[in-house]
């Protein structure tokens, strides 16, 4: 008894499968990617779950190769295969796997180039598609994003109902620095999906703008393909008499992590305090032997430090026991 279900993606279907499996046998009658077949169980029929991926139907025949789910795939994967090969050559070998892709209703290959996708896997050497070696130099595509929006913190202001306006100069499409020829390309050809990339940074103000009132908008302008960031001083200036906001997003960046580092140096400062205090009234011989503590004084302190912190650790204690007692009214009473 045989069940192909090697291709099954449904649980539901799966079930079916399996209670077929018990009366009858399974194998292959029609082509692998047809997309309706009346021999199909009536359950496969309706709710169409297997489209592709499964095209079987009962049958009272013992398996053989010859017409068998084993044989159909790999005559249909000798055909892709051949029809890949024979696209690429269709094209004289400007073809890339990466943005080539199998359509299965067609039954056909499709070529759609894509730039960014280059940029972002971090394509170098030889490109097939331009037909030549990609430019060593590396750079990004910068843009700069001007956005207008109402002030919300000037209501029941005589400026109620203000509208500033920001230019962002200078971000970045890409995390990291990209071939040249490639930049060039998403400069031109990727306007689409930076502007895709602004919007779902935006998206809470955009929801409250079309939805609540609240007035935002934005708009892509200077979208450049550069080995680094270049300012216009002057323009800077014009937009700056003209009441413009005007932020560099590198500036933006290097604050950023300014305020993190130092928020990272008051955090470990905070700790190292605490840490100290604990040494100081129980001793570092009261930390566990593996504790994050024990390990954090080690790493943090060092072994001087901690000596000293002992030595005032035991100065301490000595001080406490040598300390006198001083006996109340009560306690001579109770003597």
């Amino acid at each position: 008894m045989l069940v192909f279900w090697s291709l099954v993606r449904n649980s539901v279907v799966l079930a079916v499968y399996l209670l077929f499996s018990v009366a009858c046998f399974f194998t292959v009658h029609e082509h692998y990617e047809k997309k309706e077949c009346k021999l199909k169980h009536e359950y496969l029929q309706e709710h169409g779950v297997l489209r592709y991926d499964c095209e079987v139907h009962m049958t009272e025949e013992e398996y053989c190769y010859e017409g068998s789910v084993e044989h159909i795939l790999k005559l249909h994967d000798d055909e892709i295969r051949r029809q890949e090969i024979s696209f690429g050559l269709q094209k004289k070998g400007r073809v890339c796997r990466e943005h080539m892709r199998f359509n299965r209703d067609t039954l056909e290959w499709e070529m759609n180039y894509d730039p960014y996708d280059c940029g972002r896997n971090r394509c170098a050497g030889m490109c097939p598609v331009l037909g030549h070696e990609l430019d060593k130099k590396r750079g990004n595509v910068f843009y700069d994003v001007k956005i207008s929006y109402l002030r919300n913190d000037l209501s029941g202001t005589l400026f109620e109902g203000q509208v500033d306006t920001r230019i962002i100069k200078g971000k970045k499409l890409f995390d990291h620095p990209v071939s040249m020829d490639i930049c060039k390309i998403c400069a031109r050809l990727c306007q689409d999906r930076i502007k895709e990339k602004v919007r779902n940074h935006y998206f809470t103000e955009l929801f409250f703008s079309e939805y609540h009132g609240r007035y935002f908008s934005f708009e892509i302008q200077n979208v450049r393909a550069e080995r680094r960031e270049s300012r216009d001083l002057m323009q800077d200036l014009e937009d700056i008499r003209n009441g413009i906001q005007i932020v560099h997003a590198s500036d933006m960046e290097k604050r950023n992590s300014e305020e993190k580092r130092e928020r990272r140096r008051q955090s470990r400062a905070a700790a190292v305090r605490r840490l100290e205090k604990k040494l100081l009234e129980n001793g570092y011989e009261s930390l566990e032997e593996y504790s994050t503590d024990r390990r954090h004084a080690d790493k943090w302190l060092g072994p001087e430090r901690i000596a000293e912190l002992e030595q005032m650790h035991l100065l301490k204690e000595k001080e406490k026991k040598e300390q006198p007692v001083q006996l109340s009214l009560f306690d001579m009473e109770a003597l």
